[in-house]
């Protein structure tokens, strides 16, 4: 998806072999992800357990800065700190995954599982990257 998502994300991150206690909303849709979502907070795990642990909170400044638009044509855009970068994103396994390309990534293509997702906040889980900085897990609000 972006490089400060990516890494945040590492995310679930947007992939997703753990998840955690949420709820999976019924409605996973296209209409459900389009709009424009804020991040509220991340988890990247360090150790490497596959547990989301209370001390790899990412308490970076830049994670509460960031907000993810996803557009109904399947474009978005991501805005770190004012840096916008485009992407361009699908549902995919029943609407479970959310696969996102973004050609200025390496690799440009990310897998984020669905953990959560209602009208007004969303969970994903990124593995693309857990051999190297592990799992990690990113909450939305939607704006």
């Amino acid at each position: 998806m972006h490089k400060l998502t990516n890494l945040a994300l590492s995310a679930l991150a947007f992939s997703f072999i753990i998840t955690t206690a949420c709820s999976k909303s019924s409605s996973s849709s296209s209409s459900s992800i389009v709009g424009s979502w804020k991040v509220t907070k991340q988890y990247q795990d360090y150790n490497k357990n596959g547990i989301m642990d209370a001390n790899e909170l990412d308490s970076s400044v830049l994670i509460e800065s960031v907000t993810v638009k996803y557009n109904s044509n399947g474009s978005g855009i991501e805005t770190i700190v004012g840096f916008q970068e485009p992407f361009t994103w699908k549902l995919v396994n029943n609407n479970t995954y959310l696969f996102t390309t973004d050609t200025t990534q390496s690799p440009p293509n990310t897998y984020f599982k669905i953990a959560s997702l209602t009208a007004t906040s969303m969970e994903l889980i990124d593995t693309t990257d857990q051999a190297k900085s592990g799992i990690s897990w990113t909450f939305f609000s939607k704006q």
